[in-house]
């Protein structure tokens, strides 16, 4: 777009701004601060266009968008600025729009799911858990390690390094040699939910104070996540053969166990009431992705998404989920995490669109007192974390327009839970084939996801989401 700004705006401006500063400004001819304004409007001519090209010309560019009615994605970012005295200043500026699309049909939809029913076995299983984590164990005398025994020992699989170096980082530099801590382990040899084949393997025939060495190129064999692909050596030592014996499960078990519990019926009730909110939780989370699914696949128009829109937010979605797991887990995810996560986010843009639209035309406001309440919340907590003044967070805020990233998350989220209201029961169950309730789910890696899905971060930023985009 290329459009003017009267020449009144822009010499107010102007002289503004080089009032402010002509203490500071020097011109052959004239002491320090004393030249006449007509001498440094000519005399910095060059200066005074290129920051009127910043913000003054980025300001009217955004003004003059803000005007139409486009649903702007990326920029506005002044190309161009020319400016002659006494007549409008030219803008030239780029931007890209979001593509047009017709509103599909987006009440009645089959988006509801049912939170599962909660059945005397789910709570027995935990209540089981309980009664595994209270198990004291026997130590039985040495003998053979045969197949069903449990054994306590110490695994450590350390990176093997051949010929003197360790394997090259990003930058083709050296690093030194990965090795994972001793760590004692309870086994129970031939469960494949303690053990693997390849540990049972050396563990049948040892006796406790017996050391055995391996060498694998796959870690995850020995349990020990995170040296997959690379050779490793792996030491098992037997420490102990043990016998397990469980408490029994009455009142007195009820009183050992945190909570303040009196009887075993108090803790079966609470274990049923947790669960409850366990599967509440599943199924909303689960509606919530339906109403993605079906609002992406159901818009195909809105999927022509801007390039430079697009590049830009890969590019923050991949610097944000690599922080988070090097902060959660000490290492950056591997490259099939990263191009999973980055594959969610063209379908992630296109749902935000079609739930603005939804938000527009049902009407969907969110008062300003709560979007005041989250924002004084994100500066509180970037003072607690950046150790910054409330100014500075503030400014911060503004920079980022913060506000308007949460007045937008809040209104996708109404504008789900709209979608979800107006469904029908869908045919999903909020626990998945094979996943026990009150059981944590772990990914292949060892530990459980950061929660990143396009359903969280479309809801809105958080108060760190937000700091960090």
């Amino acid at each position: 777009m290329t459009f003017e700004v009267p020449w009144a705006f822009v010499e107010a401006h102007r002289d503004g701004m080089v009032a402010q500063d002509s203490r500071n400004l020097k011109v052959p001819g004239f002491r320090k601060g004393k030249a006449p304004m007509q001498v440094l409007n000519v005399h910095y001519r060059r200066q005074i266009e290129d920051a009127l090209s910043k913000r003054f010309a980025h300001a009217h560019a955004a003004q003059f968008l803000s005007e139409r009615d486009l649903r702007v994605a990326w920029g506005p970012s002044v190309e161009r600025c020319r400016y002659r005295p006494g007549r409008p200043l030219v803008v030239r500026a780029l931007f890209e729009v979001f593509p047009p699309f017709e509103l599909g049909d987006y009440t009645d939809l089959e988006v509801r799911v049912e939170p599962d029913e909660v059945t005397d076995e789910h709570v027995e299983a935990v209540l089981e858990q309980y009664r595994l984590r209270h198990a004291s164990f026997r130590n039985l005398d040495p003998r053979p390690i045969e197949r069903g025994d449990e054994v306590v020992c110490t695994i450590r699989v350390s990176e093997a390094n051949d010929d003197g170096d360790g394997p090259e980082d990003d930058d083709g530099e050296r690093e030194a040699p990965q090795e994972t801590p001793d760590t004692a382990r309870y086994l129970v040899v031939g469960d494949p939910e303690l053990s693997t084949p390849q540990i049972d393997a050396l563990l049948e025939g040892m006796e406790p104070g017996q050391t055995a060495v391996v060498r694998t190129s796959n870690a995850e064999d020995f349990g020990m996540p995170g040296l997959g692909g690379r050779r490793c050596s792996a030491e098992i030592a037997v420490q102990r053969l043990v016998e397990k014996e469980l408490p029994d499960l009455d009142d007195e078990f009820a009183q050992d166990l945190d909570g303040g519990h009196e009887t075993l019926d108090e803790v079966r009730d609470a274990i049923r009431k947790e669960l409850s909110a366990q599967v509440s939780e599943r199924a909303e989370a689960a509606s919530r992705e339906l109403v993605h699914y079906k609002l992406a696949s159901s818009h195909p128009e809105a999927h022509n998404l801007p390039g430079r829109f697009l590049q830009q937010r890969l590019r923050e979605v991949h610097t944000k989920f690599v922080r988070k797991w090097r902060e959660e887990y000490g290492k950056p995810p591997s490259d099939r995490m990263i191009q999973s996560r980055m594959m969610l986010v063209p379908g992630q843009v296109v749902v935000e669109q079609v739930l603005d639209r939804i938000a527009d035309v049902e009407d969907i406001s969110v008062p300003n007192q709560e979007v005041q309440q989250h924002l004084d919340q994100w500066i509180a907590e970037y003072c607690a974390q950046e150790g910054a003044s409330t100014e500075d967070a503030t400014d911060a805020a503004l920079r980022m327009n913060l506000a308007g990233q949460i007045r937008a998350g809040m209104r996708r989220t109404r504008a789900i839970e709209f979608v979800i209201a107006n469904g029908q029961l869908a045919a999903e169950t909020a626990v998945g084939d094979g996943e026990e309730a009150g059981v944590d789910q772990r990914s292949s890696e060892g530990a459980a996801e950061p929660s990143l899905t396009a359903a969280d971060e479309a809801a809105g930023p958080s108060a760190t989401g937000a700091r960090e985009g």
